[in-house]
């Protein structure tokens, strides 16, 4: 890893900015360095910030679509990319609980048992044999419904952010770069 991020500098990121820093440095100078690569705090705001971005772009269907990689013929490189799709969404569920985030911990988490209990699409829907369709489509539209209108008047991608931010802040240290 070339790039460089000391804690001075994060310590001089304004109030309410750091977790867009951190995105901003991660597209322009880290963006090929394996996740296990990166410093905790990365990791975390990583997984946070798709998490919330994919949702809001297209609900739960987006975000698991993109994490079982659409159609695959090689049984071999299915099982691959769900076992990297489970892990995956496990740190997730794992990084929204560490910031603060539990409300989508536990959406995601009902996703998670759903299709551990079919297992992973082996494209971007379930196949037909694994879930009834309708049966899947009402559950994501109440996981949907949950995070577009959650109980109160806070919206879950702006709670989601504050916490994330409040975490990197506390934790400067997980975010350095030697």
């Amino acid at each position: 890893m070339e790039a460089r991020l000391s804690l001075e500098t994060l310590k001089s990121i304004p109030e309410d900015e750091l977790t867009e820093f951190m995105w901003d440095f991660y597209l322009d100078n880290l963006m090929a360095t394996p996740d296990f690569d990166l410093p905790r705090g990365f990791r975390i705001a990583k997984l946070t910030i798709l998490f919330r971005s994919e949702m809001d772009n297209g609900g739960i269907r987006q975000y698991i679509t993109n994490h079982t990689c659409g159609k695959v013929a090689d049984p071999t490189e299915l099982a691959k990319r769900n076992s990297m799709a489970l892990a995956t969404v496990n740190e997730c569920i794992e990084s929204l609980r560490l910031i603060g985030a539990t409300e989508s911990a536990e959406l995601l988490k009902e996703v998670l048992s759903l299709y551990q209990k079919f297992g992973w699409p082996s494209g971007p829907g379930p196949d037909e044999e694994e879930i009834d369709p309708l049966e899947f489509d009402a559950i994501c539209e109440r996981i949907d419904h949950r995070w577009f209108h959650p109980d109160g008047a806070d919206q879950s991608y702006a709670r989601d952010w504050r916490c994330g931010e409040q975490y990197l802040r506390e934790h400067l240290d997980e975010c350095v770069i030697d």
